[in-house]
């Protein structure tokens, strides 16, 4: 098999797992079908770079929510600048609704690599939650191409020296004394959806 195959082709299967062991459907809400699900999950509009959130937080972007999927021990040792935790695990608890399931601002989910924050992006997915994307490659290509990209080669295209003078400015923002804090990214208060009330009787 060609090896640019063999990465997407576990992925597909990962999920295709995950899919098969989700908890069995909710009837009181409408919730996609496994078709539609699988439709939604093979399409690359989920993802967003770590080079596009680390230009929105640097510009202070308010259509982001960050999300940490990840443990509260976890966050608490590290997390990306007005992060909210929602650890996996609480992922469909009730308490989380209205952040996750808004039409305000974009959720970015994301761990250390991505598959919790894949498995959480399927999970809201599956209740019909819109505006959730996943962070590409979690922490870890944070860490990579964010806090310590590697210079490309004297021979490599204007383009990656372009994407190499963010990250350097990128690095010295995050790392430097213009570091943003938490509390200096204030975190909205979810914008909770409401039902159309029906209009009964005619003129």
């Amino acid at each position: 098999m060609d090896k640019r195959y063999i990465i997407p082709a576990t992925v597909l299967v990962i999920l295709g797992a995950i899919i098969l062991f989700l908890p069995p459907k909710d009837n009181t809400k409408t919730e996609l079908t496994a078709d539609q699900l699988y439709l939604d999950i093979i399409e690359s509009t989920r993802f967003i770079s770590t080079d596009e959130i680390a230009d929105m937080i640097i510009k202070r972007d308010p259509s982001i929510q960050l999300i940490d999927v990840r443990s509260a021990e976890e966050y608490a040792k590290y997390a990306l600048p007005g992060a909210l935790n929602i650890p996996l695990n609480e992922i469909l608890d009730d308490k989380w609704e209205a952040y996750l399931d808004q039409e305000a601002r974009t959720n970015v989910f994301y761990s250390n690599g991505s598959l919790r924050a894949d498995q959480a992006w399927i999970l809201c997915r599956r209740r019909g939650f819109v505006n959730n994307t996943i962070m590409v490659g979690g922490l870890n290509s944070w860490v990579e191409d964010i806090l310590k990209p590697q210079k490309p080669a004297d021979t490599e295209g204007e383009q990656e020296w372009e994407i190499y003078s963010f990250r350097v400015a990128a690095s010295q923002y995050f790392l430097g004394g213009n570091q943003v804090q938490t509390s200096d990214v204030p975190t909205a208060a979810p914008v909770v959806k409401r039902k159309k009330k029906m209009v009964q009787g005619g003129c």
